[in-house]
């Protein structure tokens, strides 16, 4: 149970070998996101009704713990009174019973808007049931009556989001109860598994998968809600800016070395044992694979259901012809999209100088598509003239801009310029497009032609002319 010093218990989701996996990471620096299109709800259970789970009903602590953090992101991050509601089941039990938190949730979930930032607490018992290899681990709601129509587990919870079609920049969960590392690193996995066009969900566990949250009452809150809120108002937090990480490293030394002071002892065991709880930080961020999961799917896809501002991408992407056996992008072109897409790489140099916008964005675009097609070739990247892979791999340069310029918006001749370059790196190289040239007509909305070798496609060299770009350095060179 415990942790070399320096490392830290956060992971982010990643695709490896084609597989969603957690990857352990340091955490995301701040979240930025305005204040205004932000919506919060926090949730304390300090009463259970259903009778056979009444005795477990806890202290006051859990309602005044659900208070005091919705008026910290109040006072610290600006987030107005009328966008922050707090339930307390000792109050009003209705809100926090498990239709109750649903029909809140779902309510402040749909009312954030684009830059918006969602944010769930809740503090109250968690659960972890099943047996090895298969546990499921839930929170318990006011009415939960020991079975899983009253167990919010966090399928339920993703699902959740997917079915209001989330359009905000970024959703926090705070997890308050035992075993709320499991139910974390669910969270964010299914993130990724229902496609959430969202720039980053991050979760907040009290301790991991197998420990329990710990209350100390001379405290007067849990041990978690306690330094995470003393962290949060000693932070560098500002209205609209939430510095995860450093909120992150401080809370789990606090909570770690308060913990460690608590020993227990097991008369049937005749041992002594540390109380010890371990805050986790498990998070998702729309990277350059944040698209590579829904195409995994095992469900049959008929059409694109994918919401968000690059949905009608996908509208050109052929579900009927989908096998589990396409091929992924390229490990090489996703490490040169993350570079090109990095705080020092060559958008973030464009998006400092505020040119990453207009033609240039276009320019951009097309240019990273004539690079992937390249990248393509060098590696030997199969299937290389499908449309559905054209698809993906515009999607994801699309998620690369994304990571530095947010919120901007594409149109159908940024993916027609997009596949011009692509094709003129086939072409150089003597590479045939195929179906590559109803693609184009399709998105031009033209008859196809059977005039040339490229039928409708453009057969001159394509040619970027960025203007006037000081101190311009392109992004670093792929070794392959």
């Amino acid at each position: 149970m415990g942790q070399s010093e320096g490392t830290l218990r956060s992971h982010r989701v990643i695709h490896k070998h084609g597989e969603i996996v957690l990857d352990a990471h340091t955490p995301p620096e701040i979240l930025e996101f305005s204040p205004e299109q932000s919506y919060m709800v926090s949730y304390g259970i300090d009463l259970q009704t259903s009778p056979n789970y009444r005795h477990k009903t806890l202290t006051k602590i859990a309602g005044f713990d659900a208070e005091h953090i919705a008026a910290m992101f109040q006072k610290t991050v600006g987030l107005p009174s009328q966008n922050v509601q707090s339930f307390v089941a000792s109050r009003k039990v209705e809100d926090c019973t498990f239709d109750g938190i649903k029909r809140t949730f779902l309510f402040a979930a749909n009312k954030v808007d684009t830059n918006g930032i969602f944010i769930f607490h809740f503090t109250g018992h968690g659960l972890k049931v099943g047996k090895a290899g298969k546990y499921q681990w839930g929170l318990v709601p006011a009415d939960f009556d020991r079975t899983e129509e009253k167990f919010i587990t966090g399928e339920k919870i993703t699902s959740w989001l997917h079915g209001v079609r989330f359009h905000g920049r970024y959703v926090l969960i705070i997890l308050d109860s035992c075993y709320s590392g499991g139910m974390a690193e669910v969270i964010a996995i299914g993130t990724v598994e229902h496609e959430l066009p969202i720039g980053g969900l991050y979760v907040f566990a009290s301790c991991t998968a197998n420990e329990a949250s710990l209350v100390v009452t001379a405290l007067g809150q849990s041990i978690f809600n306690y330094f995470f809120c003393s962290n949060l108002f000693k932070s560098y937090a500002q209205p609209g800016k939430l510095p995860v990480k450093e909120i992150y490293e401080n809370c789990d030394a606090c909570c770690m070395a308060f913990s460690s002071l608590l020993l227990s002892y097991d008369s049937r065991e005749d041992v002594l044992t540390w109380r010890m709880m371990q805050p986790e930080f498990k998070y998702y961020q729309l990277t350059t694979a944040f698209v590579q999961s829904y195409f995994d799917s095992e469900e049959e896809q008929t059409d694109s259901p994918a919401p968000g501002r690059f949905s009608f991408v996908l509208e050109y992407y052929d579900f009927s012809r989908h096998t589990k056996k396409i091929q992924p992008i390229e490990d090489k072109c996703l490490s040169w999209l993350q570079t090109a897409a990095s705080s020092e790489g060559a958008l973030a140099e464009l998006e400092k100088r505020e040119l990453l916008n207009g033609p240039i964005l276009s320019a951009a675009l097309a240019s990273m598509m004539y690079s992937v097609a390249s990248i393509f070739i060098a590696c030997d990247q199969e299937n290389i003239t499908d449309p559905n892979i054209f698809i993906i791999a515009f999607i994801h340069v699309l998620a690369a801009v994304d990571n530095i310029h947010r919120d901007f918006e594409i149109s159908r001749n940024d993916l027609k310029l997009g596949l011009e370059y692509y094709v003129d790196v086939l072409r150089k190289h003597k590479i045939p497009p195929g179906r590559l040239n109803k693609l184009y007509t399709k998105i031009v909305g033209e008859e196809a032609t059977d005039s040339g070798k490229y039928g409708a496609m453009p057969t001159e060299d394509v040619v970027i002319d960025i203007p006037e770009l000081p101190m311009w350095q392109p992004a670093a060179v792929v070794e392959l």
